[in-house]
């Protein structure tokens, strides 16, 4: 229908409104509020991209900056980190390893310390 209407009709502008009640809203406009109605939808959608990509430049910053990766039992995060922001997760055990080392050169697993490097004590809070 949008497309019908843009098409057949380009002095129109149809705009879905949403709330109580849901419609679609058919005005007329020149073609300076055209442009300027397609310049705030292409701001609001790249403000949408920023946003949904946000997460992922806190990744590529904590893999640039060169610092440790500190964490507890995070095996299983490290995966979905990998193949979330990374690519996806190579078949072989070892070969995301490297791949992983390659993202993050320092990560220590505090659970992984306390249960198996030696010297390490474990302290239990009181009840």
């Amino acid at each position: 229908m949008f497309l019908l209407l843009r098409y057949s009709y380009p002095d129109l502008v149809v705009e879905k409104i949403w709330g109580e009640w849901n419609r679609l809203v058919v005005r007329e406009v020149t073609r300076e509020q055209r442009q300027q109605l397609l310049e705030e939808k292409i701001a609001k959608k790249r403000a949408e991209f920023e946003t949904a990509i946000g997460f992922r430049r806190v990744i590529e910053m904590m893999c640039r900056s060169g610092k440790p990766l500190v964490g507890h039992n995070m095996f299983l995060d490290l995966m979905y980190l990998y193949e979330l922001f990374h690519r996806d997760l190579p078949r072989d055990c070892s070969e995301w390893q490297v791949e992983l080392h390659k993202l993050f050169p320092q990560i220590y697993d505090t659970k992984y310390l306390a249960l198996f490097v030696p010297g390490i004590k474990v302290a239990t809070l009181p009840s």
